[in-house]
């Protein structure tokens, strides 16, 4: 997800679980829980299944909408500091948009 104003990615989506895409769960990730590995080639988080079990998600293909509240509360669970501060943004994925309508885009990760 990146901020429409300043261009600065804010927030990753990872998906976990499920098999062939059933059951599938996306989980946003703060940006400053990503740590990137020059030597992987790519972003990875120091999170075990365990922690990701608790942690704010939503299913794929669900009816769902992005909040500042639910951005505070992914914040909050990651311990970093609140991208909600009075920032405007919003983001669409797979059709999901935020309540102002306005679409950012979208940042995939492939393993």
């Amino acid at each position: 997800m990146i901020d429409k104003v300043s261009g600065r990615a804010i927030y990753a989506v990872m998906s976990f679980g499920g098999f062939l895409g059933m059951g599938e769960e996306h989980y946003p990730l703060p940006w400053a829980t990503l740590k990137y590995d020059t030597q992987k080639g790519g972003y990875v988080v120091n999170l075990d299944k365990k922690q990701l079990e608790g942690a704010p998600s939503y299913a794929r293909g669900s009816e769902f909408e992005w909040t500042p509240d639910y951005g505070r509360k992914v914040d909050s669970f990651y311990k970093v500091p609140s991208a909600w501060g009075g920032v405007n943004f919003w983001w669409c994925l797979n059709g999901h948009r935020g309540s102002a309508g306005n679409s950012l885009g979208v940042i995939v990760f492939s393993a």
